[in-house]
């Protein structure tokens, strides 16, 4: 952004504003940390570009990060989204696409539905 064509309040404007999408992130109640009663810190302004350059996220599967403490949020199934509860209901169904997705995430650890270009189906 050191050009001589850009202005200089387009460049004003831009910290600004990457100022505040980085104080957003600080305020923001679902990064607090109950337990310790912190909330996530920002070290730079880019965080937001930085976010949006993410293609693989990383899960610890030992505990080391998460104190092997894992709580379900929620699946896709098909076409339908489920959180707890209704989760649970579509378990004891014994439903042939959830049996499919307990398998993938068995032995794969990643679960990625792809639709069939023929029919229109969903395989995990």
């Amino acid at each position: 952004l050191c050009s001589m064509m850009i202005p200089i309040s387009l460049k004003v404007t831009l910290d600004f504003s990457r100022a505040f999408y980085s104080k957003l992130i600080e305020w923001d109640e679902n990064m607090h940390d109950p337990d310790t009663d912190r909330y996530t810190t920002s070290n730079n302004t880019a965080v937001s570009e930085d976010l949006g350059q993410i293609d693989v996220i990383l899960t610890d599967k030992t505990g080391t990060l998460t104190r092997n403490v894992m709580a379900f949020q929620k699946c896709l199934i098909g076409n339908t989204l489920y959180d707890d509860k209704s989760f649970q209901r579509k378990v004891m169904s014994n439903d042939s696409q959830t049996i499919a997705f307990f398998r993938a995430l068995s032995l794969c650890h990643t679960v990625v539905p792809q639709q069939t270009s023929a029919g229109g189906t969903i395989e995990y």
